[in-house]
């Protein structure tokens, strides 16, 4: 299964990040977020960021932790900022793991100081179509 970012098409080209979440195995980066990575935002920012994005696509299940399975699982879900779709466990692992983002992800959050943008419903159906693969 995916699980992050990878490039879209239609009106707006939309990225699916993949963060080190490719493989069944404990994600790439765990441990190398720092704050010369995180672009002038603060962890909590870019946490709060991440989570508080519209969802696009939610699954009823969740997913165990990688990184320590004995942690508690991670909600499904699919989130978009109109340019970046990811998976709720970019916000987790980021949160818990200190995982470290692609820094042209940061830098562009950084760039909009954190600041979420209201998303047109075209926008979301097409973040959808990404995760689902018919955006590919």
């Amino acid at each position: 299964a995916r699980r992050g970012f990878f490039a879209g098409g239609g009106r707006v080209e939309l990225h699916l990040v993949q963060a080190g979440l490719d493989g069944d195995g404990p994600p790439a980066g765990v441990g190398e977020l720092s704050m010369e990575h995180l672009c002038g935002l603060t962890k909590e920012q870019l946490v709060d960021y991440l989570r508080t994005a519209p969802v696009v696509l939610a699954a009823r299940t969740q997913v165990p932790d990688r990184v320590d399975p004995s942690g508690e699982p991670i909600p499904l879900a699919w989130h978009t900022d109109g340019l970046w779709v990811w998976s709720s466990e970019t916000a987790a692992y980021v949160e818990r793991h200190d995982l470290a983002l692609p820094s042209y992800v940061l830098c562009h959050i950084a760039t909009r100081a954190g600041v979420l943008p209201v998303l047109e419903p075209e926008v979301l159906d097409q973040a959808r179509e990404v995760v689902s693969g018919a955006g590919q």
